[in-house]
Order: C-alpha cells, then sequence, then structure tokens
C-alpha cells in the first residue's frame, strides 16, 4: 500500500522541476532527461540515472541508482532477478518489484538490507533483445522498498513463502521514476 508523499525535484538543463505524486514523468525535449530524483516523506531517496545516455544497437541499456535511506529506520530494498521489463511503444518499464494481489512474481524476489544512514549503489540492465530498433526510448523504473521487515528472518522455510509474499504485497512502498531519455544509435 502507497501511504507516503513523494516530492521530487528533476533537473533539467539548468531549469528544476518540482512534482508531487507518486509516479513521477518529466515531459522535455527529447534526449534532456538524463536523471531523476525522488524522496519519500519517510527520508528514502532515489536517484537513477543513464550510464551513458547514448547506446549502440545490439548493446544493454545500463541504468544506474542510488537508494539513500535518511529514514528512521533499517529499510530493505525489494529487488526483482531478473527485473520485469515492459514495453509499449517508445517506452519501456521496469516494473515496481512487487508481487501482485494474486502473488504473480514473488519467487524472484530478494532483499537488500540499508541501514539508517547508508546508500546502496546499483544498476539495472535493459537486455538489446527488449527494445531491437534504433530510436529515442523513455524509460521508467519502478522501486520498492520495506520498512522493519522482521518476518525476512522468520521466513526462510519454503512453506512460509507465502507469508513473506502477502507482507511484502501489503506493506511495501514504491516509487517510480520516468521518463528517461536515451537514445539507441547504429
Amino acid at each position: 500500500m502507497i501511504s507516503q508523499k513523494l516530492k521530487t525535484v528533476v533537473r533539467i538543463g539548468r531549469a528544476f522541476l518540482v512534482c508531487v505524486g507518486m509516479m513521477v514523468t518529466c515531459f522535455a525535449r527529447e534526449g534532456d532527461v538524463r536523471r531523476i530524483s525522488g524522496q519519500m516523506s519517510d527520508g528514502v531517496s532515489i536517484t537513477v540515472w543513464v550510464d551513458p545516455p547514448s547506446v549502440v544497437s545490439g548493446r544493454a541499456i545500463v541504468l544506474r541508482y542510488r537508494v539513500t535511506n535518511r529514514s528512521k529506520r533499517k529499510i530493505y530494498l525489494v529487488r526483482e532477478t531478473p527485473p520485469y521489463i515492459n514495453v509499449d511503444g517508445p517506452t519501456i518499464a521496469i516494473n515496481v518489484p512487487v508481487p501482485s494481489s494474486n502473488m504473480h512474481g514473488s519467487e524472484r524476489l530478494s532483499f537488500e538490507e540499508i541501514e539508517r544512514g547508508g546508500v546502496r549503489h546499483g544498476s539495472l540492465s535493459i537486455p538489446p533483445e527488449k527494445y531491437q530498433s534504433r530510436n529515442s526510448w523513455h524509460v521508467e523504473v519502478g522501486f520498492a522498498y520495506i520498512a522493519e521487515f522482521p518476518e525476512l528472518r522468520q521466513t526462510r522455510a519454503p512453506e512460509k513463502r507465502m507469508v513473506l509474499r502477502e507482507n511484502v504485497f501489503r506493506r511495501a512502498e514504491t516509487l517510480s521514476l520516468g521518463s528517461l531519455s536515451v537514445e539507441v544509435t547504429k
């Protein structure tokens, strides 16, 4: 369930855009948005950027991210391996890694602990078979985290996995950031 407010500051060139909401999408001149940051009201902030902003056709698109935990408690970043990627027209979306209400997709979840005051860096790759053409693409990325998650230690046995999945579905805070621009060239 999403219960927190989001304040996002997006830098486009020398201008800043402040958005309030759960999904942040920037509309700028094609090729302008390279980095987007979002901060939840509990102090967790996520920054995602395209690295490099131009990719040769046939190579993976690499997105880098940084999660900073300025909240008052430990959080667990929810990861799905491999991430679920959806392509719709000129948009590539890496979906939020939270199982649906019918619990599909939760078998591939893992959790990365981030202590209070900690920072986690990582990357996500979009394989070339997902985009298959030279074009300008807009990329949206979903993130999820859970605060105070004692059930994680108690649910190692396979028969307790359903409890874990239900808790992820009910308690995860989600943040989707987009539209990062990436140019696929020859």
